[in-house]
């Protein structure tokens, strides 16, 4: 009922803690199972959001996002804050992202895996196809997390 009327977390984009780009950080509490917001972009084709993909790796910018078997959504152009959310696996995920049906469109949308202190960057799981860029994202993902353990 909240994406319904549009309730959304308060996020602000930071430097992230895990790789060298920007991450998404919540400036409020966040319960468990809450949401956090939409994920919101540009309805393209899977096939026009492939071909996008390749231009934009090169640019390391790739805000595509998988939604039905025949459309994605593309956040890189118009899409909202949510498109600052990094990867992680390995239980360290904060967040988990549904499709969900509201007013007749399908949506993206994200919520919390846990209880999340305001100040946290929001993480999500991927479930990541392109191995070449997943295995380029584990060595940043590696060496930050073995910074913070020594």
């Amino acid at each position: 009922m909240k994406l319904y009327y549009k309730i959304y977390k308060k996020t602000t984009v930071g430097q992230s803690l895990i790789i060298p780009g920007a991450g998404l950080f919540t400036l409020e509490d966040i319960k468990e199972n809450e949401l956090v917001n939409e994920y919101k972009g540009e309805l393209v084709e899977k096939d026009e959001l492939e071909r996008r993909s390749l231009i934009n790796m090169a640019f390391e910018r790739n805000y595509g996002f998988e939604l039905t078997d025949d459309f994605d959504i593309d956040a890189l152009r118009c899409g909202n804050e949510l498109r600052y959310v990094n990867h992680s696996s390995f239980g360290y995920e904060n967040c988990y992202a549904r499709e969900i049906f509201v007013r007749g469109n399908n949506k993206i949308a994200l919520y919390a895996k846990r209880y999340i202190q305001k100040g946290e960057e929001l993480y999500f799981d991927y479930h990541m196809k392109n191995t070449q860029w997943v295995l380029k994202y584990n060595k940043l993902y590696d060496s930050s997390c073995d910074d913070h353990h020594h």
